[in-house]
C-alpha cells in the first residue's frame, strides 16, 4: 500500500496524490521513498534537482539495492523524511 502525505512547503516536492490518475506534470519525476520502518510514500521530485550531489548520492544507493534495471517508478532506499531534509538542503543551497 503506497501511502500519501501531505503537500510539501516548497512547489519542487508534491505529494503524487494530486495525479493519482495522470502523469507525472512537465517537470517531475515520480518516485517512491520508505524503509522498513515506515509505509512507501509516493511523491513527485523536480526534475531539477536530481543534478545536485546530495541526490546522486540516494540515485547511487538505489542503484547498489535495487540495480539499474528498476521497472516501473523509481524507488529510493530511504525513509520520506530523509528525502525531504535532502530536497531542503538543496533548496536552502540555491
Amino acid at each position: 500500500m503506497v501511502k500519501k502525505f501531505a503537500v510539501h512547503s516548497d512547489v519542487q516536492y508534491k505529494t503524487q496524490s494530486k495525479y493519482k490518475n495522470e502523469r507525472a506534470p512537465k517537470g517531475y519525476v515520480p518516485v517512491l521513498v520508505g524503509d522498513e520502518a515506515e509505509a512507501e510514500e509516493r511523491v513527485l521530485v523536480r526534475v531539477s534537482l536530481l543534478n545536485d550531489p546530495r541526490m546522486s548520492e540516494l540515485l547511487e544507493n538505489a542503484a547498489q539495492e535495487f540495480g539499474y534495471e528498476q521497472r516501473g517508478i523509481l524507488r529510493l532506499p530511504c525513509g520520506a523524511e530523509r528525502l525531504r531534509w535532502v530536497v531542503d538542503e538543496i533548496l536552502k543551497a540555491n
